[in-house]
Parts: C-alpha cells; sequence; structure tokens
C-alpha cells in the first residue's frame, strides 16, 4: 500500500485473526480534511470492513464555523452499524468564551435507528479559577419512545504548575442520572502524577450508591528494575495456579518469606506496588 501525499488518505483494515484471505484485510478506511468555501474546516473518515456474515460502517463527518474570537459552531453526521441495523446521528455544538475564565456550551444530537428516534440537549459551563483549578459542570436530557433519562455531571480540575509538560492532574466528579424514577449516583476520583523522571502513575476510583464500584491502578516506567518487580507477582500467581496451596510454603521469593515482606521492601526502595 503506498500512500500518496493528497489530502485523501486511503488505508486498508487490517485483522490478523481472519481466515478468509492470506493477507489479512477485510475493509478499508478512508481519510479526508477540506475547507469548504475557504473558511469552514471540515472532516470525514469512513471505515468499510466486510466478511462472509457481518457488513459494518463507520462514518465521521464535521464541519466547523467560527464567531468571531470567542465563539464556533460545530455541525456533524454519523453513521453506525449497531447490531444488524444501521443509525444515523445527527450532531451540533455551539461554544462561547466570556470573561476569559468562563466557558459556555451547548450541543444537541438526534439518533435514528430503524423507526426508534432519540433526541437528546447538553449544556455544559466551564470556570476557571487562577491557571490550575477548574470547575466544570453539565446537564443533559435524552427522550426516545416517550421515556425521558436526566442526567448531571460535576467536576473539580486540579492541574500541576507545569501542565501539560508534566501531565500531572487531579479530577474529582460527581454524576447522577435519573431514569423511569431510579436515582444514579457516582462519585470518582482520577489522578496521574509522575514518580521520578522515569516513571508515572494513574489512580482511579469509582464508587455509585449501590455500593459497587471499581478501583484501577495503572503504572509506566522506563526503569529495567521496576519492570523485573512487576514480572515477580505475574510469577507468583502461575505458581500458586499450578500448585495450588502448596506454592507459599515450598517457593520464596529472593530470600524473603513471604510476598509481604518483598513488598514492603520494593516500598522502602522508593517503589510503589
Amino acid at each position: 500500500m503506498l500512500e500518496p501525499v493528497s489530502q485523501l488518505l486511503v488505508r486498508p483494515v487490517l485483522h490478523s485473526q481472519g481466515w478468509d484471505h492470506d493477507c489479512g484485510y477485510d475493509g478499508v478506511s478512508l481519510e479526508r480534511n477540506l475547507a469548504i468555501a475557504g473558511q469552514f474546516p471540515g472532516a470525514i473518515a469512513v471505515q468499510i470492513t466486510k466478511d462472509k456474515k457481518v457488513f459494518n460502517i463507520h462514518l465521521d463527518s464535521s464541519i466547523c464555523a467560527k464567531h468571531g474570537e470567542n465563539g464556533s459552531t460545530m455541525a456533524g453526521f454519523d453513521i453506525q452499524t449497531i447490531g444488524r441495523q444501521l443509525g444515523y446521528i445527527l450532531r451540533s455544538e455551539t461554544k462561547f468564551k466570556n470573561y476569559k475564565i468562563n466557558k459556555t456550551s451547548a450541543g444537541i444530537a438526534v439518533t435514528m435507528l430503524s423507526k426508534n428516534v432519540a433526541a437528546g440537549l447538553k449544556i455544559e459551563n466551564q470556570i476557571a479559577i487562577g491557571k490550575h483549578l477548574a470547575l466544570v459542570g453539565n446537564a443533559g436530557a435524552v427522550r426516545s419512545g416517550g421515556d425521558t433519562a436526566y442526567g448531571a455531571n460535576f467536576e473539580i480540575r486540579l492541574k500541576s504548575k507545569d501542565f501539560p509538560v508534566e501531565q500531572d492532574q487531579t479530577t474529582l466528579g460527581l454524576s447522577l442520572m435519573k431514569w423511569r424514577g431510579d436515582l444514579g449516583v457516582m462519585a470518582n476520583l482520577q489522578s496521574q502524577f509522575t514518580i521520578g523522571r522515569s516513571s508515572k502513575m494513574a489512580i482511579s476510583f469509582g464508587m455509585n450508591n449501590r455500593r459497587s464500584g471499581q478501583i484501577t491502578i495503572k503504572t509506566s516506567s522506563s526503569e529495567l528494575q521496576l519492570a523485573f518487580i512487576s514480572i515477580i507477582p505475574m510469577a507468583i500467581s502461575i505458581l500458586k495456579s499450578v500448585y495450588p496451596g502448596g506454592a507459599a510454603k515450598h517457593y520464596h521469593l529472593t530470600g524473603l518469606d513471604d510476598y509481604s515482606n518483598f513488598v514492603q521492601s520494593a516500598r522502602n526502595l522508593g517503589y510503589f506496588i
């Protein structure tokens, strides 16, 4: 495949697990950026995949117009394969910037799937307090088939003084959703920070009013020692699955008595596990 120097980019879609063809390609994608009348930037992306049973198409298209220096409006048309049907989505959003610290946006979306039509409305406001703190609030509603769902979200975003160079930031959020008389409340905390010069960590915690949630911890490092340390818990898990109940008795880790001692020693060396 050759990529010519033009505004239209055409690429094949690779399916490495496919069995129909030796080449492993079962689709094509097209992308193009353009300017309508020389002043309205737009973009279009289409991806089509087809095998013996399933045909999928995904279209994203949008066009934007500016209103002076502080406002802009975006309109888009999307097509997605939902199950065995095609869903058509019309969307639009307008943004305004007021007093250099306040950003307001409002958007609408209409989704058409077979004989069903869903319409939604969203309003969002963002206030910047200084250079490192921002308050974000939005509310919206979606109506389809006589039912209406309401939602709202509130966030407090705290960025580091060197953002976006260091990418350190913390977000505390509260989400509300009401549908058919049932109220759902979700609180979440997301934080990403740098450990030393070559390691990063991201922590995400969420809990709803039904006392269920999840905790996610991600870390990345360019240090070889930390990479080796992360392999050891996986090796212990494999040993325990092969020798259930006996791995902790017959295997010792680098001279330590058990895994808890190893974790404590690693923390003393400055590693977070």
